[in-house]
């Protein structure tokens, strides 16, 4: 109890600590019988900071994994399968703000995955599907409202499509070039 004390009074970033109550809450609340001190396991950097936290479902084996940097900060939320990512991960910013979300099943990205600027306006979204980009993509220019920059349409992580938009999100000049 004194070892988790000092960790959460190392933590400098609220976010990071709503984050890891909400996280270990919900697993908790989900899997009351199987959260036992065997299935949480956590690593400290040399500093006494914590690295990593473990939290692992014995029986579906699968595990939900919390990352840190040397500063307390959170900086990757994943989700495994007998140790191959699977399901939504987060990674982020040393300010807390989400850097991108992707989805992976077995080990590969699977569906939608959205990066962000470090303010935290929309920066691209794309489509996996089996680890390669399909379907429509968009880009996004860093201002207040997230304004459109670039539409792409992929087929297996090749671009067929292009089309390009003005600073105020108005297309412009649509193009069948693929050198994008």
């Amino acid at each position: 109890l004194k070892r988790i004390k000092q960790i959460f009074m190392r933590m400098k970033n609220n976010v990071t600590l709503l984050m890891l109550f909400a996280v270990i809450l919900v697993f908790y609340s989900c899997n009351k019988k199987e959260l036992t001190n065997d299935n949480v396991k956590m690593d400290f950097f040399d500093n006494g900071i914590i690295k990593k936290i473990s939290l692992k479902n014995k029986i579906t084996g699968s595990s939900q994994i919390i990352w840190f940097d040397k500063s307390g900060n959170v900086t990757l939320f994943e989700k495994k399968r007998e140790n191959i990512r699977d399901g939504q991960c987060i990674w982020f910013y040393p300010n807390g703000i989400i850097q991108n979300t992707s989805i992976f099943k077995n080990g590969n990205r699977d569906g939608a995955a959205f990066m962000f600027y470090e303010d935290g306006s929309i920066k691209n979204h794309r489509f996996w599907k089996g680890d390669k980009r399909v379907g429509y993509a968009t880009d996004f220019i860093q201002d207040s409202i997230g304004t459109l920059n670039n539409i792409y349409f992929y087929e297996s992580d090749t671009i067929k499509w292009w089309q390009p938009t003005s600073a105020k999100g108005i297309t412009v000049n649509p193009s069948k070039d693929s050198s994008h």
